[in-house]
């Protein structure tokens, strides 16, 4: 087959399969509105936040050991403690706070690594990473977690909106969906590093 309708066939398959994730997304938040009536912290929305940051974390340090690489040591390291964070309900039961202390002994360890592995490996592996196809969808995922759930999730701005009859369970379908929808993207482009060709 010519190579430009393989790229095109690519491109629409693609597109499919994002437009799968997009819709499981949704699917998870339809299931709990419909049977917790809101997104708690044992909600299936919340629990699908932890395994992907589970998978992302987990392949990120087998690829870093299997390459030797400082900079991807970084980068799970980054997201294990992200998957902390996320389990600080877990935490809160043997004292509050108490993921942090977690974070730091991971922290600790992957800077460990990368020293070991030292600083020109590290730094070359790291912007080798950020070159890659792959990382478009982490870092717009990131975005989407980090700032955008944060700031349309704001209780303030829902407050603005609705007024007298704000509803909590609104805000948090906002928040805790659009934070799904940056772990999903986060996760395909965790995904796609793990193929070659996506690594140009």
């Amino acid at each position: 087959m010519n190579e430009n309708y393989k790229t095109i066939l690519a491109g629409f398959t693609e597109f499919i399969l994002a437009a799968l994730i997009a819709s499981s997304v949704v699917g998870c938040i339809y299931f709990d509105v419909t049977v917790h009536q809101n997104i708690v912290e044992n909600s299936f929305v919340e629990f699908s936040q932890e395994a992907l940051l589970m998978a992302i974390t987990a392949i990120f340090t087998m690829q870093a050991i299997a390459k030797r690489q400082g900079g991807l040591w970084l980068v799970a390291g980054f997201f294990g403690c992200l998957f902390l964070r996320e389990l600080d309900a877990f935490f809160d039961m043997i004292v509050h706070g108490a993921w942090k202390y977690f974070a730091l002994v991971v922290i600790a360890f992957v800077f460990w690594q990368a020293w070991h592995l030292g600083k020109e490996n590290t730094i070359a592996s790291l912007a080798t990473f950020m070159k890659t196809r792959a990382f478009i969808f982490i870092f717009i995922g990131l975005l989407i977690v980090l700032v955008y759930s944060r700031l349309f999730g704001m209780g303030e701005l829902w407050h603005a909106i609705m007024g007298d009859n704000f509803n909590r369970t609104v805000k948090n379908v906002v928040e805790e969906g659009s934070e799904l929808w940056g772990y999903a993207l986060v996760f395909w482009g965790t995904a796609k590093y793990l193929f070659p060709g996506e690594r140009s």
